[in-house]
């Protein structure tokens, strides 16, 4: 095949997966903000990936300092590695796709 047409159909894909990613982000931001709970996202490192505009007014923090700091800083998260590890391991043992596991997490005084 020609690697113009080849260059074109990629090109295209990609295109239309990051359309694709803004109207996810798009759709979860709506969400968020209808939410009247505080939601904060951390990934295994203890750092903020989301923060929910109820979180910004229970935390007094705005979202984008928040993105830049871990959540030891906000919450007591003395426990987040431990959390995590047991979160994976059940997800990694999950037979069942109704299976839930809520974690939370206790605001510093």
């Amino acid at each position: 095949m020609n690697e113009k047409y080849l260059f074109a159909q990629l090109k295209h894909s990609v295109d239309r997966a990051e359309k694709h990613v803004e109207i996810t982000e798009k759709q979860q931001a709506a969400i968020l903000s209808s939410l009247n709970d505080a939601i904060v996202v951390v990934d295994r490192f203890s750092k903020i990936k989301l923060f929910s505009a109820s979180a910004e007014l229970m935390f007094k923090i705005p979202k984008e300092e928040a993105l830049k700091i871990n959540c030891n800083q906000i919450m007591a998260c003395s426990q987040h590695a431990n959390i995590i590890s047991a979160f994976e391991d059940v997800l990694s043992h999950q037979k069942a796709p109704d299976h839930k596991v809520k974690l939370s997490g206790i605001k510093k005084k």
